[in-house]
C-alpha cells in the first residue's frame, strides 16, 4: 500500500511545485478554450490558490508519514 501512495504521490508533488511556481498557469490549465482574452486574477485569489496548494502538499506527507509508521 505504502508502494502505490508513493508512486501515485510523485505526480501530485509535480503539479502542486508548478502551482506553486506558476500560480495564474495552473489556474488556467484546461480552461483556455473558454476565454477570449487572458483573464486577470487578483493577488487574493492567486494567495488563496498558493495556501491551498501548500495544504496540499502538508497534507500528502502526513498521509505517506501515517503510512510509514502504521
Amino acid at each position: 500500500m505504502l508502494f502505490f501512495i508513493i508512486v501515485l504521490s510523485i505526480p501530485v508533488y509535480g503539479i502542486s511545485l508548478w502551482t506553486l511556481i506558476e500560480p495564474k498557469e495552473s489556474m488556467m490549465f484546461g480552461n483556455r478554450r473558454r476565454y477570449n482574452e487572458k483573464p486577470e486574477f487578483s493577488e487574493l485569489q492567486i494567495l488563496q490558490w498558493r495556501i491551498g496548494t501548500v495544504i496540499g502538499m502538508i497534507n500528502m506527507t502526513l498521509l505517506i508519514i501515517v503510512q510509514i509508521f502504521a
